[in-house]
């Protein structure tokens, strides 16, 4: 849990960090170039993404060893995923498609050990480096106060809920997910060209209050100081394949220019 410990000890000195989501490109060099050049975090997409659990626990063991915090998406309808998950080592948990208070509960107690939640226990695995802690009621204390487990607000149902969500405990974060926020709007009608500053100003209005984490995935770079200015510390950025393409992209344009 060092890495998470640290992202979470920049975050509440108000220091941005970033990352980005791992969908397809599942190789350890990925995650090992990602640390290189300057990411705070990955998160693993097991929402969208075609990944297996082998192809998830050795990019959490890359991503540990590189210092790069690991986060996973796991949607509630797979609650199979959440022990192996963490239990193979990852750090924190984004769930997503949440609608109601039941499933923010639910959220908690798949990830926290009790009395907090219900997280079922097995020590000897790579959670714990493969040694059983000598003391674990201090071990479960930690692991809970750790561990992020970060709700994604995403859904017109989730807008009428953000404090309770917050004020949840167990719940370490919140995390806008702007695309799937503004189609579930549209689809209950409403088309406010400025929804998603509306959002971000509840959302962090919201995490202030209860000191939790505010965290969205950015549509644009150049929207981080309106942001910030919210509040917001944790961003992700688009996935590991749309940053290559990005690069290469620009890549490709300078070589052009310079061609005789």
């Amino acid at each position: 849990m060092e890495n998470i410990r640290e992202l979470r000890q920049r975050l509440r000195n108000g220091t941005p960090c970033f990352g980005t989501f791992m969908t397809e490109m599942n190789s350890s060099g990925v995650v090992a170039t990602m640390a290189n050049c300057g990411f705070d975090f990955f998160m693993i997409d097991l929402e969208h993404g075609a990944l297996d659990l082998s192809d998830v626990t050795r990019m959490i063991d890359v991503g540990r060893c590189r210092g790069l915090a690991p986060l996973v998406r796991v949607p509630l309808r797979s609650p199979g995923l959440f022990a192996a998950i963490l239990d193979g080592g990852g750090e924190g948990v984004i769930v997503p498609q949440i609608r109601t208070m039941a499933e923010v509960q639910a959220a908690v107690d798949l990830t926290k050990y009790p009395p907090l939640g219900q997280r079922g226990v097995h020590l000897l695995l790579p959670h714990t480096n493969f040694n059983i802690p000598p003391d674990k009621t201090t071990f479960f204390n930690e692991a809970n106060q750790q561990l992020a487990t970060l709700i994604q607000i995403e859904t017109v149902e989730a807008l009428s809920i953000i404090d309770e969500i917050a004020a949840t405990h167990g719940v370490d974060g919140l995390y806008i997910g702007p695309d799937d926020l503004e189609t579930s709007m549209r689809n209950a009608g409403n088309t406010d060209p400025d929804f998603l500053m509306k959002v971000v100003a509840d959302v962090g209005a919201a995490c202030q209050r209860h000191e939790k984490i505010a965290a969205i995935h950015i549509p644009r770079p150049d929207m981080l100081p309106q942001l910030m200015a919210h509040g917001f510390t944790l961003f992700g950025y688009g996935a590991a394949l749309r940053v290559f393409a990005q690069g290469v992209t620009a890549l490709l344009d300078q070589m052009r220019q310079n061609l005789p």
